[in-house]
């Protein structure tokens, strides 16, 4: 579909005039009209939140531990990159998906997704 978009002072559009869109671009035509074309469907909110890091530990109290040869055991678990709220594009990492400072900033290029990770720790004191 073709036709005309407006924006009024909050953001919001209105599309009139509307029509099938008959003409024929080619594949690279359309790639760089998407991803460098400065039309509304590649800005996104940079706002949101998110979960970097949580982790949670334990201390053994000294009467478990005094017939094992060590003054202090305690057990951790971690995660990392848990959750984001609030991202307007799901498919990458606001933190990484820039493409350095200057003109380009802000632009992402290709990134890939933050993965998360878990693990546990156990560290013994003797």
């Amino acid at each position: 579909m073709t036709g005309t978009v407006t924006y009024d002072d909050n953001g919001n559009y209105t599309v009139t005039n509307t029509a099938t869109n008959t003409q024929v671009i080619s594949a690279q035509q359309e790639g760089q009209d998407y991803f460098f074309g400065p039309d509304a469907a590649n800005v996104f909110d940079a706002d949101y939140m998110k979960l970097r890091e949580i982790s949670l530990s334990y201390r053994l109290p000294s009467k478990w531990i005094e017939n094992l040869g060590v003054s202090d055991v305690m057990l951790s678990a971690f995660g990392r990159n848990l959750a984001v709220w609030g991202l307007d594009n799901d498919n990458f990492d606001p933190e990484v998906a820039t493409s350095g400072s200057g003109n380009i900033q802000g632009s992402e290029g290709g990134s890939l997704p933050s993965t998360k990770s878990y693990g546990l720790n156990l560290q013994l004191k003797f």
